[in-house]
């Protein structure tokens, strides 16, 4: 490795193996940062698997807080991929310039008696000292990047920007690809993600005289719920739970559906399978709330979070109307080229060299060079 290099702790709580979300976006972009040449190294608190690492950037996993400082200390520049309060403070007292990456808007400061009602109700009394510490330490930060207006617009944090999570380059369309006659959900099965609301409004389908079938992508401990859901709700025949699925998969697992429905049913700050179906080519049916709906609004069909009718009205009006389809899908595959990771990789490496100038770091002009 150069030893002129910039040396970026990339600071993500999870990372592969496990897998979710924030986990597929900071190994994007690691892997994009290390080919721009940059000296990355993430830190993560999910344990490996046993397996040895030998990828191309470093990875420290579950450091104790001497080691984490040491290694802080040593950096150019902390990346805490979602809000990290250890991280984004030793970030601090090391002298090193931090930007924060909000994947969630849990770290919002109650605004009202209603709100800090809502909060201690559903999350506890512990919920606060973290959201306080969380509010100082966006404070400290040279950037604040929301991974969309709804995120920014709960947060409402000093120097924030949205910037949105970035999508694989394995995600486009292949012309010519044979479409199955099916509706696709992708996501961990969760009461959260809605997926019996998915069943529920396939069998409203069904009763409507459209009879559609269903890949469900995933795992979790909604399953053996679902798999029953399914058998009451009369569809399981024509539902198959494959688990789940990951890279190139993934990607055929789009390509082969009708179009993919994402009904969460909380508030989404983003949506990432929203936006890796759009990079395929797919039409999304997705639900209104939050950052979900602020993406797939215009360029796919939304429906009110929950509402088991709205949803089957968009499945059968995508099904039913090919000319839909494809305006909805041709739509979707534009809005996603500009979420690609060179793209929104590269805005992380000039939101770097802001912020070393900023701090007058000698290894500016290094960094110039790779974001060039």
């Amino acid at each position: 490795m150069p030893g002129d290099a910039v040396r970026v702790c990339l600071y993500s709580h999870s990372f592969p193996p496990s897998v979710g979300g924030i986990e597929t976006v900071s190994e994007l972009l690691a892997e994009h940062l290390h080919q721009r040449g940059i000296a990355v190294t993430v830190v993560t608190h999910t344990p490996g698997n046993g397996a040895e690492e030998m990828g191309p950037y470093r990875i420290v996993r579950k450091p104790c807080g001497s080691a984490l400082a040491r290694l802080v200390a040593s950096q150019d520049l902390v990346h805490c991929n979602g809000m990290s309060v250890t991280g984004a403070f030793t970030a601090f007292r090391c002298g090193v310039p931090l930007i924060v990456t909000h994947q969630s808007y849990n770290s919002a400061v109650p605004r009202s008696v209603a709100e800090m009602r809502e909060m201690l109700v559903n999350e506890g009394p512990r919920r606060l000292p973290h959201a306080v510490a969380s509010a100082v330490a966006m404070r400290v930060a040279e950037v604040n990047a929301c991974i969309s207006r709804f995120v920014l617009s709960r947060l409402r944090p000093p120097r924030g920007l949205v910037l949105v999570n970035p999508v694989s380059g394995i995600f486009q369309p292949r012309p010519g690809m044979e479409q199955a006659n099916n509706f696709t959900f992708v996501g961990r099965l969760v009461a959260d993600k809605g997926c019996d609301i998915f069943l529920r409004a396939l069998a409203d389908c069904a009763r409507r005289g459209y009879r559609y079938a269903a890949e469900i992508y995933g795992d979790g401990p909604e399953r053996v719920r679902l798999v029953s859901l399914a058998e009451k709700c009369g569809v399981s025949p024509r539902v198959r739970f494959s688990g789940n699925v990951q890279g190139t998969d993934l990607a055929h697992a789009y390509h082969r559906s009708l179009a993919v429905v994402v009904p969460s049913v909380w508030q989404e700050p983003l949506g990432i399978v929203a936006l890796e179906a759009m990079a395929c080519g797919r039409a999304v049916i997705a639900s209104a709330g939050g950052g979900l709906g602020e993406i797939v609004d215009g360029v796919g069909l939304t429906f009110p979070n929950g509402n088991v009718g709205a949803l089957a009205d968009c499945m059968i009006r995508l099904a039913q109307n090919p000319d839909l389809r494809r305006e909805t899908e041709r739509r979707g595959a534009r809005f996603a080229k500009q979420c690609r990771i060179d793209t929104i990789g590269d805005a992380y490496l000039n939101l770097y060299l802001s912020a070393l100038e900023r701090k007058g770091t000698k290894q500016r002009k290094v960094l110039e060079r790779g974001a060039a």
